[in-house]
């Protein structure tokens, strides 16, 4: 598993640092949210790179290259409270 608040060494760019930890595992396991997500639909050809479709793409191409074995997108919600079940995600859509 990596995860920049505790995987990424000190001086290390964002950039450098998740593509190291992308190159290095078999199986990628975005955790996307809507607020993740949400940007995508303000892209246009002249936006900055996302972070998070640039992470997605070079899965993508890694997969292809036979280097990731599987992408396993985990979608959360926000936290709700339900009656019967207390605080839980929900609503990801």
């Amino acid at each position: 598993m990596w995860w920049d608040k505790k995987c990424l060494p000190q001086g290390l760019s964002w950039e450098d640092g998740f593509a190291d930890g992308l190159f290095a595992c078999k199986v990628f396991v975005p955790i996307l949210s809507k607020p993740a997500l949400e940007p995508f639909s303000r892209l246009t050809t002249s936006s900055r790179c996302d972070n998070v479709l640039l992470e997605y793409r070079m899965a993508l191409a890694l997969e292809d290259m036979g280097d990731l074995r599987a992408i396993c997108p985990l979608l959360v919600g926000k936290i709700e409270e339900h009656d019967a079940f207390g605080e839980m995600y929900g609503d990801f859509f």
